[in-house]
């Protein structure tokens, strides 16, 4: 999920190989995390496609496939999205921002960027 805006996606979890989503036996996707999560109450629903693209091209321009891969199976490991056990992948998660923000925040003009960390109005 590249699920940034919505979670910590996709915020948010991408792409990984090898681990299983939670029923399912495909693994967690960015899109797959972010339709999750917008199903979830009070959630603002945002636009997967936009969100996970710019998640995608943001993760290869500041080069932080590994931090995404982690974070995105981790979030594919929660068994509901929705109410996720206090800190669940905390690390992973502010691992793949501690790598992806910094890269931003220099790229504030990157239209992905913008998609991903809007400015504040």
């Amino acid at each position: 999920m590249r699920g940034l805006v919505a979670v910590g996606l996709c915020g948010f979890g991408v792409l990984a190989l090898g681990v299983l989503d939670a029923g399912c036996s495909i693994a967690p996707t960015c899109e797959r995390l972010c339709a999750k999560t917008n199903a979830c109450p009070g959630v603002k629903a945002v636009d997967c496609s936009k969100v996970c693209g710019a998640y995608d091209a943001v993760t290869t321009a500041a080069n932080c496939q590994t931090q995404s891969d982690n974070a995105t199976l981790c979030q594919g490991s929660i068994a509901d999205i929705c109410n996720p056990a206090p800190g669940a992948c905390q690390t992973e998660v502010g691992s793949f921002s501690s790598c992806w923000y910094p890269y931003c925040k220099g790229h504030a003009n990157d239209p992905n960027c913008q998609v991903l960390n809007p400015p504040v109005t």
